[in-house]
């Protein structure tokens, strides 16, 4: 029987990136413990404990393990009490796994626009969730990284100067994106939504990812 912790409920998964929450098991999950916004296999940031992926994470290992028990049940146990015992084990082994593999399957499809716009991220500071995902505290850590990169290269920027009287480097716009992006989720910022307005995510894609598959 193993006893520790371990990882379920993923949920936002893209290009190895995910969220997901620590359970405490002793044989099967018995309480989650927090979650973690995973950036790589190892690295990430640990986050307050999220409901909706616990839920997950709980009732997805749950019905593995039922799934499983009754499986073997039915292979290795053929002397059930009648007919309909054995039917019921073997409808019910196959509803607990198909809802196991419905709950992997599921819920991992992502909006267009916010596939585009994750990809952008994940190009300008290697962070792919977007912000709207994650606590302020997380949000603020990030953005600090992305303003220790750029340095004071784009100080006019943060003065809510108008975006058109700038300069910008075309290979630095997916990290200005991303500052833009992380700026305006934190507090109201007419310098963020200003870029924003004018390189939306669907005409930054194009920029960013599309001419290049073109040229």
């Amino acid at each position: 029987m193993k006893i520790g912790t371990f990882y379920s409920g993923t949920i936002e998964e893209l290009n190895g990136q995910s969220i997901k929450s620590k359970f405490f098991i002793l044989g099967i999950p018995l309480f989650p413990i927090s979650s973690f916004y995973f950036v790589s296999k190892t690295q990430g940031f640990k986050l307050p404990l999220v409901g909706k992926i616990a839920r997950i994470g709980f009732g997805r290992t749950l019905c593995f393990v039922i799934g499983i028990l009754l499986t073997l049940l039915c292979l290795m146990y053929n002397d059930f009490p009648n007919s309909t015992c054995k039917i019921i084990a073997v409808v019910g082994a196959f509803l607990f796994m198909a809802i196991t593999i419905y709950s992997w399957t599921s819920g991992q499809a992502i909006p267009r626009q916010e596939r585009r716009t994750r990809l952008i991220l994940e190009k300008g500071i290697g962070y792919n969730m977007l912000p709207s995902k994650l606590p302020k505290n997380i949000r603020i850590t990030i953005l600090q990284s992305i303003l220790k990169k750029i340095d004071n290269k784009y100080s006019s920027f943060f003065l809510d100067a108008d975006i058109t009287s700038i300069d910008f480097d075309k290979n630095e716009l997916p990290i200005l994106y991303s500052l833009s992006t992380y700026m305006a989720s934190i507090k109201e910022n007419k310098a963020a939504s200003d870029f924003l307005n004018k390189y939306p995510a669907e005409k930054f894609y194009e920029l960013c990812f599309e001419n290049k598959a073109n040229a």
